[in-house]
């Protein structure tokens, strides 16, 4: 179903959303199938929650099921709202990346940082 008052930008936001849950649930090591059976969502609806040929996303309650089998918080699977077109796209190549290499990009990030005096301070997670 197509809304109307979705915009580009919005669908876009959703699209990565997708991408985004779908690294969690990879990194998890945990298969669509499993997921199903842990959360009680048939497998169909989370491939299609899944599916980025497809703007349509997941109600609240599902989204709360498969955090709390991801161990994870609903806010980690959310993309921050902001409109700085360069950080949109830095978002959009890195959640392209397979996890493998987006977790070595990310180490070698925070080595170059603390190499010119500018160490990424992280949130404990």
């Amino acid at each position: 179903m197509r809304r109307a008052y979705l915009d580009d930008d919005d669908r876009e936001y959703v699209l990565a959303t997708k991408r985004l849950l779908a690294q969690l649930i990879e990194r998890r090591g945990i298969g669509i199938d499993d997921l199903a059976f842990e959360t009680g969502i048939p497998e169909t609806s989370l491939r299609r929650w899944l599916n980025t040929g497809n703007t349509s996303f997941m109600p609240l309650p599902a989204a709360g099921r498969i955090c709390r089998a991801l161990n994870i918080e609903i806010a980690d699977m959310l993309l921050p709202l902001n409109r700085n077109c360069q950080r949109d796209r830095a978002l959009r190549i890195f959640l392209q990346l397979p996890p493998e290499l987006a977790d070595a990009m990310i180490d070698q990030l925070i080595a170059l940082a603390a190499a010119i005096g500018k160490p990424i301070q992280l949130d404990g997670r």
